[in-house]
């Protein structure tokens, strides 16, 4: 029997989302100050530089080159030693609840080997009620998966839920970078045109314009490898799930197999969640509305297909 719907809203399995959602949340305040400190802030102080160095506003003379480019240093250090670190160990014990959640509706085995240990109940209360949407009683953890699937048999729900997971980061992950693209140009046009507007000397371009750029260019091309590599491989088990569902409408697999497929598909759909760079709230909060209206109007025309399949099927 499909219960992934019934099962999906029972009050733990919303603790273990709104922990998991808590944690993942901490993780992403971490990365907000990391960057602000990482290039407003270096940016700030190179511009400040720049006024002490053309005397701005009557401001005295005074050359801070070398601090824009001793705060750029030390943030990026900070990157390496503090921000990233605390972020993984978040990040981590985020997809381990989500995990505890996903075994249970998905109706999946725990892998002790690829998962780890449960995390602890107490980790899931504490951070549950860190969550303002939990405490303040919100539906928004409400129907993790479209209620669709309960149409489906569980072995087959279980696989379509597992594709919206991976077509849904797919597509923040996409229009992430594009952000992070769009963020990094105009932060070096920007610095470079009052550098050139001022005839800065080679020796103040560097200070004031690649220095003030190190802490981005630190982390800027690496989110963005990150997630292309993130897309990569959930473009791969987007495919190997988008195969087992003509197999699937064609009859040519079994229960079994299906079974077997959903634990590879989940031990990928965890490793994801515990590496992935993170994505702002405000981002995945701004385009719920209009995915959760795409993965509605896909696992709806997956539903039509079984039925023509097996039109004799009752669930």
């Amino acid at each position: 029997m499909n219960q992934i719907v019934e099962l999906q809203n029972k009050p733990q399995a919303i603790k273990q989302l709104a922990a998991q959602a808590a944690l993942y949340s901490a993780a992403k305040t971490i990365f907000s100050i990391q960057l602000i400190l990482g290039v407003p802030v270096v940016v700030v102080i190179a511009l400040a530089a720049l006024a002490l160095d053309k005397q701005w506003f009557g401001l005295p003379k005074k050359d801070i080159a070398h601090i824009v480019g001793a705060s750029g240093m030390l943030f990026a250090l900070l990157d390496i030693f503090v921000w990233s670190p605390l972020i993984s160990r978040y990040r981590e014990k985020a997809a381990k609840i989500q995990q505890t959640f996903d075994s249970s509706v998905l109706a999946l085995s725990w892998n002790e080997i690829a998962y780890g240990k449960r995390p602890d109940l107490e980790d899931v209360e504490v951070w549950a009620k860190k969550n303002q949407f939990y405490t303040n009683g919100s539906n928004r953890y409400e129907n993790w998966y479209r209620i669709e699937v309960n149409e489906l048999p569980n072995e087959v729900a279980r696989l379509v839920c597992q594709r919206s997971n991976c077509w849904w980061d797919m597509d923040l992950r996409r229009r992430y970078n594009r952000m992070i693209y769009a963020v990094g140009a105009v932060l070096f046009l920007s610095l470079v045109g009052i550098a050139l507007g001022v005839n800065c000397t080679a020796e103040t371009f560097f200070g004031l314009v690649v220095a003030p750029l190190l802490p981005f260019l630190t982390t800027g091309p690496k989110l963005v490898f990150d997630n292309r590599d993130a897309i990569s491989r959930l473009e791969t088990m987007k495919e190997a799930l988008d195969e087992s569902w003509n197999r699937i409408v064609q009859g040519k697999i079994n229960k079994q197999e299906m079974t077997a497929l959903s634990e590879n598909i989940q031990g990928g759909i965890f490793n994801n969640r515990k590496q992935n760079p993170l994505i702002f709230d405000w981002l995945a909060d701004r385009l719920r509305p209009a995915n959760e209206d795409t993965t509605r109007t896909t696992v709806e025309q997956y539903v039509t297909e079984f039925k023509a399949a097996y039109p004799n099927f009752a669930c």
